[in-house]
């Protein structure tokens, strides 16, 4: 009996470690950036703000996928430069997990955005006129790839996240505009940044 009570238990145990990330469970989280190194010499990037959610579904054992909600806010070449905006896409995110009871969990995930970013007082140069400063909104597909760690704060439910984050942003600028703000790839945004969030598995 004893035996067949500790068999039990073990097996629970080693169930309840895999249970937050079996297939069929949902994720929830929210990060946001707390530092950012830039990536691309010609662009003087001074502040970069960005928060992230969304919500994933167990596709398979430890594959997640879902929606996604980004919003981001940089300054850049000057303080008057800002780009801003809601981006909307999708995600993937692989949690590794080794063994039972696992209280850290390594993880990768990507992320594809798209959609309008504004930008503020951005100098063009154009075919007939030089020097003007406009603000418009401007579409924008955005690449995130992410590798970093979960550490669960309650057991089963609840983690703190920390990753590296490297960041691609293609901004879809017409020919007829030359931006001299952004250095000599105007269209071209890479960043790599440190993320910090939360994530609730249900």
């Amino acid at each position: 009996m004893k035996k067949t009570l500790l068999f039990l238990l073990l097996l629970s145990t080693a169930y309840f470690s895999q249970a937050q990330t079996e297939q069929g469970k949902f994720v929830i989280d929210a990060k946001s950036n707390f530092g950012f190194i830039n990536n691309s010499p010609n662009q003087n990037i001074k502040n970069e703000f960005n928060i992230n959610l969304q919500g994933g579904y167990a596709l398979l054992d430890n594959l997640f996928i879902g929606p996604s909600l980004d919003y981001e806010s940089l300054n850049i070449s000057n303080d008057e430069l800002r780009i801003s905006g809601f981006l909307y896409g999708a995600f993937a995110q692989y949690f590794f997990n080794f063994k039972e009871d696992q209280k850290v969990l390594p993880y990768i995930s990507i992320n594809y955005f798209f959609g309008e970013n504004r930008i503020d007082n951005l100098i063009i140069a154009s075919p007939d006129s030089s020097g003007i400063s406009i603000s418009d909104s401007f579409s924008v597909n955005k690449l995130s790839l992410n590798a970093g760690i979960s550490i669960f704060l309650i057991p089963k439910k609840l983690t703190l996240d920390l990753n590296l984050n490297y960041t691609k942003r293609d901004f879809l600028l017409t020919d007829d505009f030359i931006v001299t703000d952004f250095g000599s790839d105007p269209d071209d945004i890479k960043i790599y940044q440190f993320n910090l969030g939360f994530s609730l598995f249900l």
